[in-house]
């Protein structure tokens, strides 16, 4: 009798566990990753900060996988009018995109990057992608966004930006974060 008794018990509780071990794997579907989206061939795909994800432009493939793939929020640095923008937002699902233009390095402003910092806010532990044709434009917002409002030490903001991918910004970045002769400090 004992020796049944512990039977049903046992068969009880791995029912149990079977069951609860099974109901967390049934509301994860997808998680984004970086390797989701270098899989895809998304140019210049970089996480340098978790969640975020920067790189070039984004095709439609690539924008309906990443979205796919985990990502809810996506920005794009890219005017309208470069050669292969502006087609987002008539494609995203609303409230999923957001576009701030920044053309060059007179786009570098406060302005810009407090809208970038509230965008990312508002994404909070959500996936998003942030991109522009290259994602030179990328890096430069988030130097100066973590200088500017986090205020990151500005050597360590720079290293961000390089290594969410600025390139042909860098020298008026580090002007923007005073590291170059003449800036004032």
């Amino acid at each position: 009798m004992k020796f049944s008794l512990f039977i049903v018990r046992s068969l009880i509780v791995f029912t149990l566990v079977g069951s609860l071990s099974g109901c967390g794997e049934a509301e994860v579907s997808f998680v984004a990753t970086l390797e989701t989206a270098t899989d895809l061939g998304v140019r210049n795909a970089r996480m340098p900060i978790e969640g975020l994800l920067t790189s070039g432009q984004v095709t439609e493939e690539q924008y309906d996988a990443l979205a796919e793939g985990g990502y809810r929020h996506f920005i794009s640095l890219r005017p309208e009018s470069e050669d292969g923008a502006g087609w987002e937002e008539a494609y995203a699902e609303p409230g999923t995109f957001n576009r701030i233009p920044i053309a060059g390095a007179g786009d570098l402003t406060r302005e810009n990057v407090a809208a970038l910092d509230e965008l990312l806010d508002e994404a909070g532990d959500d996936p998003a992608v942030l991109y522009c044709a290259s994602s030179n434009r990328v890096g430069a917002l988030l130097a100066l966004r973590a200088y500017w409002m986090d205020g990151v030490p500005a050597e360590e903001a720079a290293e961000l930006g390089r290594a969410a991918g600025m390139t042909r910004l860098e020298a008026p970045v580090l002007e923007l974060l005073g590291l170059t002769e003449g800036s004032g400090r």
